[in-house]
């Protein structure tokens, strides 16, 4: 098993949401990411703040690509990798939390 295949198995059934320390500002071609308590700003690309957006602590990864996979014209199979790796960046960055979906 390889690293986004361990990432997507401990990701499963678990509903993701940005900490409360983290703001997000979407724009048409993006996203900005501020992080409060460090005052760190991130730009993001447009794939990136559609993800974050529909973060909201209810949906599982699966129906979060479910949506994504109607606003791009890409497959649901590489969406739910990239969707792991950026959301396993940011876990590990501090800035999303996620229990059980």
């Amino acid at each position: 098993m390889n690293a986004i295949e361990t990432a997507l198995e401990k990701m499963e059934n678990r509903a993701f949401c940005l900490k409360d320390s983290v703001l997000l500002a979407v724009f048409e071609d993006g996203g900005v990411i501020f992080e409060l308590k460090s005052r760190f700003c991130h730009e993001i690309n447009r794939s990136g703040a559609q993800i974050l957006h529909l973060l909201d602590g209810r949906k599982n990864i699966d129906e979060d690509v479910e949506i994504l996979a109607g606003m791009l014209s890409e497959s649901k199979e590489i969406l739910r990798k990239d969707v792991a790796v950026f959301l396993n960046d940011l876990i590990r960055r501090g800035w999303v939390y996620g229990g059980e979906g």
